[in-house]
């Protein structure tokens, strides 16, 4: 008779490893999408500040034409050939241009990387306790299924005790 208490408990046991089966498998589908986003976000990052950043380098060039814009606005023609004043409006316009550059790097840095690194901490957050869930979920099939080998087995012995052997002991 107490192998089918064993045999219930081995249905209920095999239940409850479907179940975590399903959900690990589910936890393990949204913990590789939210990685893949992690992903893509840091990408996106890198790629937005590249991208600015190689906007900004256009400023130390706007600096020199400027400044040799100037230069040839004081002096005319004969201030453009002097080569000492040529060499100095560049370098002026160099550190102008840089000097914007770098402003406007910190300034987007501050304002849109701040979000972005927001959004990036979210996602590792969540990413995070998936994968927490993930562990969990793999740590409870593992007991369960040497709960189930072991009611499968004491099943057996069960069935085999409860069988007549009609003398041939």
């Amino acid at each position: 008779m107490t192998f089918l208490l064993f045999a219930a408990r081995t249905i209920q046991i095999k239940r409850e490893l479907n179940a975590k089966n399903y959900e690990l498998t589910l936890i393990t589908d949204k913990f590789n999408e939210a990685t893949k986003k992690v992903g893509e976000k840091q990408q996106a990052i890198t790629d937005m500040q590249n991208n600015f950043k190689n906007g900004t380098s256009l400023f130390t060039q706007m600096g020199q034409s400027a400044a040799m814009a100037a230069l040839s606005a004081q002096g005319g023609s004969e201030a453009l050939q002097n080569a000492q004043a040529v060499q100095a409006a560049i370098q002026q316009g160099t550190t102008a241009g840089s000097a914007l550059a770098t402003a406007a790097n910190s300034i987007f840095d501050n304002i849109v990387g701040s979000q972005q690194k927001a959004e990036l901490a979210r996602l590792q957050a969540q990413s995070s306790a998936l994968e927490t869930r993930k562990t969990a979920l793999e740590t409870e099939t593992a007991l369960l299924k040497e709960e189930y080998d072991t009611y499968k087995s004491q099943t057996k012995e069960g069935v085999s005790d409860a069988v007549p052997h009609f003398g041939l002991a």
